[in-house]
């Protein structure tokens, strides 16, 4: 349904089935109308990991792990947590804290990096960290909300050495279960450069989310 507008009603009971179905005709059928609202039904639950990085050049302070908004409110990350994951253990936590705009991309990363980029979730010790976290099979990332239920799985991402690994932009649901299909990959020599654009998802587009707006249920009296 589209957010903002107003959906009439209008129904005829009826009784019995197949052949022998009775619809009332006859009288005034009853009716209803419903509004739904402007959005603002999107939740942490809708956040979705966007980016993976691991840069062959000054890999250890410029790897990032960015996550997306993709519908059309803005969101409460308080709480929420990015985890990291090296050869298939959990090997980093950002806790997130603050909002996410409408279709905005947000960084975790190192709180010193080459210049390129600044991480919004900046932690300094992630570089100390992150050795296992080199694009290889068992790397990847989790998003979980604030109550601990993990929303959006990449850990068992891989292959993503010395590159940067893209959600592809028609992709704009989180999903439990990593999908290859779901993400292209390609060379990254420094962060921020050629297809790394830490901050800046590909689809700039809204639209896509099924949580762009809630619909409000009219509910008839026979």
């Amino acid at each position: 349904l589209t957010a903002s507008t107003t959906y009439y009603f209008k129904m005829w009971s009826y009784t019995n089935s197949g052949s022998n179905i009775d619809f009332k005709t006859d009288g005034t059928p009853p009716t209803d109308d419903a509004t739904t609202d402007a959005g603002g039904g999107a939740s942490q639950d809708d956040i979705i990991i966007s980016e993976l990085c691991d840069p062959q050049n000054n890999y250890a302070d410029d790897r990032y792990i960015e996550i997306y908004n993709p519908t059309g409110s803005t969101i409460d990350l308080t709480g929420a947590q990015v985890v990291a994951v090296g050869n298939g253990s959990d090997i980093f936590t950002w806790t997130l804290s603050g909002t996410i705009d409408p279709c905005e991309a947000l960084i975790c990363g190192d709180a010193t990096t080459s210049g390129a980029f600044t991480a919004d979730f900046a932690e300094e010790t992630w570089s100390n960290n992150n050795g296992s976290w080199n694009g290889k099979s068992g790397d990847g990332a989790y998003y979980k909300n604030s109550s601990g239920t993990t929303i959006d799985d990449a850990s068992s991402h891989g292959s993503f050495e010395n590159k940067n690994s893209i959600r592809n932009s028609d992709i704009n649901n989180p999903n439990v279960s990593y999908t290859s299909s779901e993400w292209t990959s390609s060379g990254v020599t420094d962060a921020g450069s050629g297809d790394s654009n830490p901050g800046t998802h590909i689809n700039d587009d809204c639209s896509g989310s099924s949580n762009d707006s809630d619909a409000e249920v009219a509910t008839i009296a026979q």
